[in-house]
């Protein structure tokens, strides 16, 4: 009989098992044995897993604990996709009293078909605990989540669906992300999007940075009696390869623009300048629905500043005519985004709701074919968001902590990366900041080695580094010569 190939794409799961692990005092307290190799395995479970418990010291003290991992059955782990899982563990009594003030929680992608959960007891907890001693066993619990890719089966794109079939409210979170950045960090083209942040946190883990925007991302909250208007709107953190669009020329938008005189401004005035948001997650989340809504697709443009004393803010008209510049009704908690484009955070939520992403063509620059290809898409699928840049997407997820949709970035990025680029990418700022991101680069490297070593592309690459030109190259040069050499030795 023949056998197939095949590739599996994606997986879902929700498991709940337990099991007894007893003879603790000898486990836990007993000296002597190789602590390595004293470990329980479990039998295997469905979809391929086992469990497994084993000793370690930690300290000068000797302290002996036990950790618990979870492991797939070995096979052609290549062909399985990459599943961020997420477990929860307690640690109950025979009688069922919990251990564990609150249950051990991690979330983590299966590296080489094993994940580290965690601590699971130690001697100072069982020596401790004299119910524990009496029975010398506990009453392991373990659920297991997977959270490899959002879907549109998923609890908040449910609720969601429910909440626009029965008319009810939608939204009382909504966030402000800009899609035009200026040469000098100015922001313009404001975008409003709304989501039930209730229940993407209590579905996804990680997701709280959504909200603590002083934490995880450059932005604040903007009070309810606020005008968007009174704050400084401008990125200073900027990315050349963001997914924020670069202002339109001047010339041909003046027929729009109207200029507005200047008011003298109140020095150190508490609105002149953004407030990071201070809300904890718990004050923030709202108990209505949301939608993953577009709900401001203003075409403004860019307010800008004139060198004029007396008259300096530009807006476009449809700027002054949007709410956001006026005292707007909405009452509910509002977060501005001064750091992510308008095109990144909406492909974000977008993926939150339904799993779906598809990314940009990889481009060095804006480039015409870049930009005709995403012009293309959007005339095809008017419904859906804009593609974003990958490497934009894989700086939020990396900073949201988001494992399934950082691999997803990571992937496209290496399908991406061609030799006639990959040299650039490897000497980039973006590489230098992501350990697995060069580590995916050099691995390119070495591997179209020859290729690359008598290109005209390495030559000139060689010029700017000797030159000085090249920010982070020592570091690469000597990785690359390192890396070539173990192949070829």
């Amino acid at each position: 009989m023949g056998y197939m190939t095949v590739q599996q794409d994606a997986v879902d799961f929700d498991i709940s098992v337990r099991f007894k692990l007893d003879n603790l005092q000898n486990f836990l307290c007993t000296d002597g044995g190789d602590t390595e190799n004293d470990s329980r395995m479990s039998a295997v479970f469905w979809p391929g897993y086992m469990l497994k418990v084993s000793r370690f010291t930690e300290g000068s003290s000797k302290q002996r604990k036990c950790r618990l991992s979870l492991y797939t059955l070995a096979g052609d782990r290549d062909a399985i996709p990459a599943v961020v899982v997420c477990a929860t563990v307690n640690a109950q009594s025979l009688g069922g009293y919990s251990y564990f003030p609150k249950p051990l929680t991690k979330q983590a992608v299966f590296d080489n078909g094993r994940i580290a959960l965690g601590t699971l007891l130690s001697q100072r907890t069982y020596e401790t605990s004299s119910l524990m001693q009496e029975e010398d066993a506990v009453i392991v619990h373990v659920s297991l989540r997977s959270s490899n890719t959002p879907t549109p089966r998923a609890t908040p794109t449910l609720n969601l669906i429910h909440r626009v079939l029965t008319a009810q409210p939608l939204s009382n979170t909504r966030f402000i992300a800009f899609r035009r950045r200026d040469s000098v960090g100015h922001l313009s083209c404001p975008r409003v999007f709304h989501a039930n942040m209730g229940d993407l946190t209590s579905h996804y883990e990680r997701l709280e940075g959504l909200l603590e925007t002083a934490e995880s991302m450059e932005g604040f909250e903007l009070p309810r009696d606020a005008r968007l208007d009174e704050y400084t709107l401008a990125c200073e953190q900027y990315e050349h390869d963001s997914d924020f669009e670069p202002e339109e020329d001047e010339d041909e938008e003046d027929g729009d623009m109207v200029v507005i005189k200047s008011e003298p401004r109140k020095k150190a005035a508490a609105r002149d300048r953004p407030k990071p948001c201070t809300k904890t997650l718990e004050d923030s989340l709202v108990a209505e629905g949301a939608h993953v809504l577009d709900n401001s697709r203003s075409d403004a443009n860019a307010s800008m500043y004139s060198s004029s004393s007396s008259f300096d803010v530009i807006q476009h008209k449809n700027d002054i005519e949007s709410d956001l510049y006026t005292n707007s009704d909405f009452d509910g908690t509002t977060i501005v985004l001064l750091g992510t484009a308008s095109r990144t955070w909406e492909a974000l939520l977008y993926y939150l709701y339904t799993g779906f992403i598809e990314f940009a063509p990889f481009r060095m620059q804006n480039t015409p074919r870049q930009n005709a290809t995403v012009a293309q898409h959007n005339g095809e699928h008017v419904d859906r968001p804009t593609p974003p840049s990958c490497r934009s997407i894989y700086r939020l997820a990396h900073k949201l902590e988001l494992e399934g949709l950082r691999k997803l970035a990571l992937q496209f990025l290496e399908s991406q990366l061609t030799p006639d680029i990959l040299l650039t990418e490897v000497f980039s700022e973006f590489t230098a900041r992501y350990e697995e991101i060069k580590e995916m680069e050099l691995a390119l490297v070495v591997r179209y080695w020859s290729l690359l070593k008598s290109s005209a592309a390495f030559k000139d690459k060689m010029v700017q580094v000797t030159s000085g030109r090249v920010p982070f190259a020592a570091d690469i040069i000597s990785e690359i010569m390192l890396r070539v050499s173990a192949k070829n030795g």
